[in-house]
Order: C-alpha cells, then sequence, then structure tokens
C-alpha cells in the first residue's frame, strides 16, 4: 500500500502510524526488507516531513532488527544518501551551465552590436 501513495499528508500519517508496529516487522526478515525498501524509496524522494518520519522508522527498524540487518540499512541509507546528493549537484550543475550559457551567447551579441556601431 506504501508503494502506492503519492500524497505526503497521507504518506505521512501512514509512516508514522506503522512506527507502532515495527517490533512486530522484525520478526519476519522479508517483511522487514519489503519495509525498509518502501522506507528508503520515500526517504529518498518525498517531502520533507515524510523523509524525517521514513528517516526515524528506518534507524528503529535497524535498531530492533538483528545484527545482521543494520549493516544492510547502513549500507542501503549510505547509497541512498549519495544518490540524493549527485542528483541534487547535477541539478545545480545543469542549471549553471544554462545560465553560463545563455550569458556567453548574450555577450557575443553585445560583442557583434559593438562592432557594428564602429
Amino acid at each position: 500500500m506504501l508503494k502506492q501513495l503519492t500524497e505526503n499528508d497521507t504518506l505521512y500519517f501512514i509512516i508514522k502510524e506503522s512506527e507502532k508496529l515495527i517490533p512486530y516487522y522484525s520478526c519476519f526478515p522479508k517483511l522487514t526488507g519489503q519495509y525498509l525498501k518502501v522506507l528508503l524509496q520515500h526517504w529518498g524522494t518525498s517531502e520533507d516531513k515524510v523523509r524525517v518520519i521514513a528517516f526515524i522508522n528506518i534507524r528503529k527498524l535497524a535498531l530492533i532488527s538483528p545484527s545482521p540487518f543494520i549493516d544492510l540499512c547502513l549500507k542501503v541509507r549510505y547509497m541512498k544518501w549519495l544518490c540524493v546528493i549527485l542528483v541534487t549537484l547535477l541539478k545545480k550543475s545543469l542549471k549553471n551551465y544554462y545560465f553560463i550559457r545563455a550569458f556567453i551567447r548574450h555577450l557575443f551579441d553585445v560583442v557583434k552590436k559593438l562592432r557594428f556601431l564602429q
């Protein structure tokens, strides 16, 4: 159900309320892995308040679950964090690239106009 939701208020409510069920999720490794995957998806792409509650649930899930699971949580969370940072940097770089390109184009236009005035 969490995979299909897109509205941030509903996601926030469901993730917040499912925090109480984390001790029961941790008894089932397959269910825990699926829940972690959904939480990581929302942690990487959703609005800020959904990200925060997803991060809290991931942390609680890592603390309650058995030992090998915490390594998986940390590794996947680190990779997701790197992806979010790289996407942000690429967006900013592209924006700067197009700005510089437009500026250079404008600069050449000004130089051409000045050449015609002489």
